[in-house]
């Protein structure tokens, strides 16, 4: 296998993936806390799905900010404008016109579009949208996420960064996130390779590099320990 093609990361992907799911207590772990949080018990099935259970658990005030977000969004990128204070009345007349002048509607296909995209994107965490900050039971998902990877992560998953998402994924969408989320970083260009060439230790954590491993003074160094919190 050609080093750096994207066989070759996504190899790596899954077997950083494969050693978090065989960690003790990690399923029941995520069983539980998928009890707590009233997910389904194996995740949900697809994106649409969680998607849904998502905006069904917002308020209509939350729903209706997102309706006029995702408005703006599309809006700024078909008219290739920058919002700006100088066409803020232009675009909220549109989007009223839009609506057919009722205030402040709600549209399902545009938050499902939104928060799907969300969902499946390889670069922030599903539970730190901006809306969810405020929300009451869906700001219960991050500290739920971090709380997971506190008590999971260690000097054996030392991508940090991938594996607090492979956890939410799975949490959220069992198997099917994190093979969602490889997908997604290995065909982007730019991600693909970002940190998982530590996804075990190397030598700089190790003293008595010079030596060897299986040597008497191979051990985790301090930098290393550190990683273990």
């Amino acid at each position: 296998m050609k080093k750096y093609s994207t066989d070759y990361f996504e190899k790596k992907y899954k077997i950083l993936s494969a050693k978090l799911l065989q960690k003790a207590g990690f399923i029941d772990a995520i069983r539980a806390t998928r009890a707590e949080l009233g997910l389904p018990e194996n995740g949900f099935g697809s994106t649409q799905e969680l998607a849904q259970f998502l905006i069904d658990k917002m308020s209509k005030t939350e729903q209706q900010t997102l309706t006029f977000y995702t408005f703006v969004e599309a809006y700024a990128y078909q008219h290739k404008i920058v919002v700006s204070d100088e066409n803020r009345k232009e675009i909220v007349d549109a989007f009223f016109k839009e609506q057919g002048n009722k205030r402040m509607g709600i549209g399902m296909v545009p938050m499902m579009f939104e928060i799907a995209n969300h969902i499946e994107s390889h670069h922030n965490l599903i539970a730190k949208y901006p809306l969810f900050e405020q929300n009451k039971y869906l700001s219960k998902l991050y500290p739920a996420v971090t709380g997971l990877a506190g008590k999971f992560w260690g000097v054996d998953l030392l991508d940090d960064h991938i594996t607090i998402h492979y956890i939410e994924k799975y949490l959220l969408l069992g198997q099917v996130g994190i093979n969602q989320y490889i997908k997604s970083k290995v065909s982007c260009p730019n991600c693909k390779y970002l940190g998982i060439e530590h996804f075990s230790p190397r030598g700089v954590d190790m003293e008595g590099r010079k030596k060897g491993p299986y040597t008497k003074g191979y051990v985790f160094n301090k930098r290393a320990v550190h990683y273990q919190g």
